[in-house]
């Protein structure tokens, strides 16, 4: 074998160990943040349960929505009683379909329209001067990145149900249609 050869051989096996740590790495970073996904949904399904047992409600669908800061807030409809409730790292608070009055997504860009400043979920109540503030993308953003996307998808997916909401839609009301964002209840 030429030395050449030698070289060729270490710089593959260096390759080799460079990428299997990698996917080490990345298995690891991906576990974490299951458990992280996992416990942060947890604590708001267990807050919401709560409060679900104390008003005699059952929640039918529920939204997990995260944040780019590894933040979630638990969004959950009881479709019989017409009842939401809104989950936070701090309160669980039940509101009537029918006091939602409105719902938008507020995408703030940068000078460049590729960059996301900031991804807000704006909720109106009937209450004078009540609102829920859900902010989605906290971080700059890339507009066309995975977490960007995530983001933005997330935020318009809620606004359509809760537009549904809002228009008293009876498909949504009916049992046995999406459960959360994206999935269809099998």
């Amino acid at each position: 074998m030429t030395p050449t050869m030698y070289v060729m051989i270490a710089v593959a096996i260096l390759i080799t160990a460079g990428n299997m740590t990698l996917l080490y790495r990345m298995k690891k970073n991906k576990q974490k943040s299951a458990q992280k996904y996992n416990q942060l949904l947890v604590d708001l399904r267990d807050r919401t349960i709560d409060m679900m047992e104390k008003h005699e409600l059952h929640f039918d669908r529920t939204y997990p929505l995260v944040t780019d800061n590894d933040q979630m807030y638990l969004i959950c409809v009881d479709t019989k009683k017409r009842m939401v409730s809104y989950a936070d790292n701090q309160t669980v608070t039940i509101i009537a379909c029918e006091d939602i009055e409105a719902s938008s997504v507020d995408i703030r860009y940068a000078e460049d329209k590729r960059i996301i400043e900031k991804v807000d979920l704006n909720i109106s109540l009937a209450k004078p001067n009540e609102a829920i503030g859900i902010p989605l993308g906290t971080r700059t953003l890339k507009a066309k990145s995975m977490v960007g996307k995530y983001i933005v998808d997330t935020a318009t997916q809620m606004n359509d149900v809760l537009q549904r909401i809002i228009k008293n839609d009876p498909a949504y009301f009916e049992p046995e249609e999406e459960t959360e964002i994206g999935k269809k209840k099998k």
